[in-house]
């Protein structure tokens, strides 16, 4: 019976050995602040505490990374590190982000099948090096801080019909530079019908030479897409991260777009246009984009607001009307 009794109680303290040894298998994961942010790159922080588990099991650590608010390894980039953490902080040099953008970042420790995270953290990247006159918004291009032809953000600048490459005092059809006869067009023709001797050459896009941005400021200068003022005028909606606000600067009503991450801002004065006989209508905004109007090659898109301050939308217009340019830069032409 003696024997019995004592195998009992070894059995009972292998017993409570094992589950002592399930309760301290612990991992506790802290994630850190992060270290020398700039406009492309950062270095996250994190630390562990690791009880309880075998030498022996499979361990991996790191950082998730995502413009998410929830990072995961599906919306984000997973950074493995090497080593084992201690209770020393481990980091990880993260690189090629973009410039102005929050990121959000978590540490995590994994051994065997169990896995632990610390808290969500975010951080917003530094502005990068912006050109002379251009004002960066956190957009896929830079934006000019004026018109072509301007001064000053509020001057209004020099007018253009479509793909032309100089001011003029006349605005009309029978001037206009690709005009092959009434309606009739000699370049960027979707619909043969208004093609001279039938042309069609579908040409979208205002070619580098007849891009008066880049004629009149340099190569790295263009006029904006409609993509891009689409971009642009979608802000708008976004009072998270932007400030519309209509308002006068030195006598000249517009609109002015604050971006809040860098407090960069842009003025869009109401300039008005030209039509036939130097008739100018300054109570309204309209500016060229790039973008033929595929549908009726007769017109072009450009960005229009008005003068109350109504919100600006896309319109397409007749090629031969005279509009302000304003210039956009690549990000990568920096």
């Amino acid at each position: 019976m003696k024997r019995i009794r004592i195998c009992m109680l070894m059995v009972l303290a292998a017993l409570y050995a094992c589950e002592k040894t399930e309760e301290e298998k612990t991992i506790q994961v802290s994630t850190g602040d992060t270290i020398d942010v700039s406009a492309h790159s950062s270095t996250l922080s994190g630390a562990a505490v690791i009880h309880g588990f075998d030498a022996s099991s499979r361990l991996t650590f790191g950082f998730i990374l995502s413009e998410e608010s929830l990072p995961n390894p599906d919306n984000g980039t997973v950074y493995n590190l090497s080593g084992t953490p201690s209770e020393q902080p481990f980091t990880a040099l993260v690189e090629s982000l973009s410039s102005e953008t929050r990121y959000y970042y978590v540490a995590f420790v994994k051994i065997g099948n169990v896995s632990r995270t610390g808290a969500v953290k975010s951080f917003i990247t530094k502005a990068g090096d912006v050109p002379k006159g251009a004002v960066d918004l956190g957009l896929s291009v830079l934006w000019a801080e004026k018109n072509v032809g301007a001064d000053a953000p509020e001057q209004f600048g020099d007018y253009y019909a479509w793909g032309e490459l100089e001011p003029k005092k006349v605005y009309t059809w029978g001037n206009y530079r690709f005009n092959g006869g009434y309606e009739i067009l000699t370049k960027y023709c979707t619909d043969g019908r208004h093609g001279k001797d039938g042309l069609k050459d579908d040409i979208l896009i205002l070619e580098p030479d007849d891009d008066v941005a880049r004629i009149a400021w340099g190569k790295t200068w263009r006029m904006p897409s409609k993509d891009e003022f689409e971009e642009l005028l979608s802000t708008a909606s976004d009072e998270t991260n932007y400030t519309w606000t209509w308002t006068e600067i030195n006598g000249h009503k517009g609109w002015s777009i604050t971006y809040k991450a860098n407090q960069a801002s842009i003025f869009f004065p109401a300039a008005g246009f030209y039509k036939s006989y130097a008739d100018t209508y300054y109570r309204d905004g309209f500016y060229w984009t790039s973008s033929l109007y595929a549908k009726n090659p007769l017109a072009a898109w450009a960005a229009c607001h008005q003068y109350q301050g109504t919100r600006p939308a896309m319109e397409h217009k007749g090629r031969d009307l005279g509009y302000p340019i304003r210039p956009v830069m690549d990000k990568n032409g920096q």
